[in-house]
């Protein structure tokens, strides 16, 4: 038996086994050792899940027919998509046709897999961006600290930020728990001024 519990097949085409197998007096297909009959036309070009494997026949989800190899399409319709990460990048592949979505993680951002596995798939899926909502993008750049009343922090010196974090001369993390969303954002809410450097 080339299937087993739980996997997805696609009926064949009434015509396909027709013209392999042929139709008896009664206007059946048999298939082997068991018959296409004509009520099972309904269901050719469908998906089934199969819910018991016999000896030489199979049962599927919502009827009561008996199925052989021979009746579905070759192949197991999957519907399954495996997600994984490779370096930098979440890829998405579906495992029936080999298909795959790519999202790759830029250097300025911090990788997060669920982000990546969103865009991943919907690319997949033949579309850019994803359909929901995406929470805001925290800005990332060199700031100069240009005025400071604050012992932590340095006139004159440059600071990294990254996705609306910086650290200062002590190693504490400005930004969290609420990430700098821009630059004046950044400046807004700083006790300390900073000026943007442009490379």
């Amino acid at each position: 038996m080339k299937y087993k519990v739980g996997d997805k097949v696609r009926v064949r085409s009434w015509d396909s086994m027709a013209e392999q197998f042929g139709v008896d007096r009664f206007g059946d297909i048999k298939v082997n050792n068991t018959y296409f009959v004509d009520a099972m036309r309904k269901c050719c070009g469908e998906t089934l899940t199969i819910t018991s494997v016999n000896m030489s026949s199979y049962q599927t989800k919502g009827n009561s027919w008996q199925w052989t190899d021979e009746m579905f399409e070759p192949g197991v319709v999957c519907n399954t998509v495996v997600i994984y990460t490779n370096g930098n990048k979440v890829i998405a592949v579906d495992k029936a046709t080999g298909e795959t979505g790519v999202a790759i993680c830029s250097p300025e951002d911090e990788f997060d897999f669920f982000t990546g596995a969103d865009l991943a798939f919907e690319r997949l899926r033949g579309r850019a961006e994803p359909a929901k909502e995406r929470g805001p993008k925290y800005y990332s750049g060199e700031i100069v600290c240009v005025k400071t009343k604050a012992d932590n922090l340095t006139v004159g010196k440059i600071y990294k930020v990254k996705n609306g974090k910086f650290t200062d001369d002590w190693g504490r993390t400005h930004g969290e728990p609420y990430p700098y969303t821009s630059f004046e954002d950044l400046n807004a809410q700083h006790c300390s001024e900073f000026i943007e450097v442009v490379r």
